[in-house]
């Protein structure tokens, strides 16, 4: 059923076929197949590990965004622990962040990017077992054990090898 919103519909398929796409990179072909008809979609070879660089560049870009989070609050700590409100959403950004490095999704990465292993691994440490991390006290013992759990998964995904995103 084709979609009448949609103008790539009025335009011949050998248009999009071979005057449009030849243009695109890999990124842009993926994007403009996902509006085109199943009928009509371009079918060209993707480069190689190009799903896997995708996927590195959405975590990473996720991960400092986490990281800005985390580095906010923690440079604010003094003002954040006397404000209960405060405290709880910065309590909050820490989890949703252990959440994130212990995901499935993060997994592939850890199996890719050696680096974002060691970072996480770094991350949880901190907030684990240092004696300067301002929030310990505030931290439960399930989430602590989420910390634990995270933390043997992320020791636990294999590296295979560097892919560059």
């Amino acid at each position: 059923m084709t979609n009448p919103t949609n103008i790539f519909n009025y335009v011949p398929h050998d248009v999009t076929q071979w005057k449009i796409t030849p243009f695109l990179t890999a990124e842009e072909r993926a994007s403009f197949n996902s509006v085109l008809e199943p009928t009509e979609r371009v079918w060209q070879r993707l480069p190689a590990d190009f799903a896997i660089k995708h996927s590195l560049k959405t975590f990473i870009k996720a991960q400092r965004n986490h990281i800005a989070c985390i580095l906010q609050i923690l440079d604010h700590s003094n003002i954040i622990i006397n404000d209960p409100k405060l405290l709880k959403k910065a309590i909050q950004t820490i989890k949703n962040y252990v959440t994130f490095i212990g995901s499935l999704q993060a997994r592939l990465i850890y199996q890719y990017k050696d680096k974002a292993k060691k970072s996480a691994c770094n991350d949880l440490t901190i907030f684990l077992d240092s004696e300067y991390f301002a929030y310990r006290l505030y931290i439960t013992q399930e989430f602590r054990d989420q910390m634990y759990d995270a933390f043997n998964f992320v020791e636990g995904s294999q590296f295979i090898r560097d892919v560059n995103p």
